[in-house]
């Protein structure tokens, strides 16, 4: 599943070159994909442009000049692809934004639960889906306010979307690989010197892989997450990357390198 990194690779994408071109016509190629109906899509875009492109967690909100907001959930699997050559219409195009100078952009969604739809008011959306603040943006403050008072597993916690927004299965296992932290790890007996590092790491990791997303760079070799795999090598001490289910999802970490915690 897209996680912060991803997302904000998709954002890149728009920010970079879908601003300010006006929207010709919106072509829709599947409807399954759409909060709202096609005609509310069309008559808020159609002629319009897309003025600005944000995140907050795994959700992009692009502001129109018509102060609407589109905003982009890409589930599963998804992305969005910028091209100007209509023979290279990506594979599972679902809807399809027609520039006015004959460039596209098109909202990827190969298994159909990538979401979109529109949005009157950014700050009330992300009310509306209870969303904590975003991953990437948080001062060490508010972190240490979002986990205060919980009682559960460290990754549980940092996977809760109203928590903190923006982390999911794949980056909470390397932010403590890097925290050198097991998931299983209590969040009320982490000590303060655990909460700074696991924070100091939060950033690294999403930065790291933010930017490896955005270059299409490999990951670091001193990451997880290329030996996310039960009986991998770990790249830290060479012992063997366990996994373990926490919650119903596997989750990968290394019990040589990262203490649990209770």
């Amino acid at each position: 599943m897209p996680e912060l990194p991803e997302v904000e690779a998709a954002r890149h994408i728009i920010a970079t070159h879908a601003l300010h071109r006006k929207v010709d016509y919106v072509q829709v190629e599947e409807q399954r994909v759409l909060q709202v109906t096609k005609e509310k899509l069309w008559s808020n875009i159609t002629n319009h442009a897309f003025e600005a492109a944000d995140r907050h967690g795994k959700y992009i909100l692009t502001r129109l000049d018509n102060n609407k907001w589109l905003v982009l959930h890409f589930g599963m699997t998804g992305n969005v692809v910028y091209y100007d050559d209509p023979e290279k219409q990506p594979e599972h195009s679902r809807v399809i934004f027609h520039f006015r100078d004959g460039s596209r952009l098109a909202f990827v969604s190969q298994r159909l639960f990538g979401e979109m739809s529109i949005a009157n008011d950014k700050q009330d959306f992300i009310e509306s889906k209870q969303l904590g603040p975003d991953a990437l943006s948080l001062s060490y403050k508010t972190f240490q306010a979002q986990l205060a008072g919980r009682r559960g597993i460290v990754k549980t916690a940092l996977m809760d979307q109203s928590l903190l927004a923006g982390i999911g299965n794949v980056y909470s296992d390397e932010i403590l690989f890097q925290s050198r932290l097991h998931p299983r790890s209590l969040v009320h007996s982490l000590s303060e010197n655990h909460c700074r590092t696991l924070y100091d790491c939060l950033n690294f990791v999403l930065k790291t892989a933010t930017e490896s997303c955005i270059s299409d760079e490999p990951l670091p070799h001193d990451f997880l997450t290329p030996h996310r795999s039960q009986g991998e090598s770990c790249p830290a001490c060479r012992g063997e990357v366990e996994k373990v289910e926490i919650s119903g999802r596997n989750a990968y970490c290394c019990p040589n390198c990262q203490e649990r915690i209770s």
